[in-house]
């Protein structure tokens, strides 16, 4: 990325898929300099993954909904009751589906 012309030495927003690798790289070249966010679509992708099908349109819609508010609090509290009727519904997925949709 630094051949490509980013300077390791500004703060740059990553937006990276969800992979271990990526965000490894970017915190060693970017020390101090750089904020990871997960893309919204492999998030949602991730977190249906792991939903019964008769159950993913609703929850599709639900997490739309949330990341769609312009508020973060709003959209926050959204996104973790999402969280919380998954765990309550589905206590044995992984616990990887909630990473980004608690409130933190």
């Amino acid at each position: 990325m630094i051949r490509w012309g980013l300077d390791p030495e500004r703060p740059i927003l990553a937006v990276i898929d969800g992979g271990k690798a990526i965000r490894s790289a970017l915190k060693a070249t970017f020390v101090g300099w750089v904020l990871i966010a997960r893309c919204r679509e492999h998030k949602r992708r991730n977190v249906l993954d792991h939903v019964p099908v008769a159950e993913r349109a609703f929850i599709g819609r639900k997490l739309d909904k949330a990341w769609k508010q312009t508020d973060a609090v709003n959209g926050g509290a959204g996104a973790a009751g999402t969280h919380q009727q998954l765990q309550a519904a589905h206590p044995v997925r992984p616990p990887a589906c909630g990473n980004g949709l608690r409130r933190r």
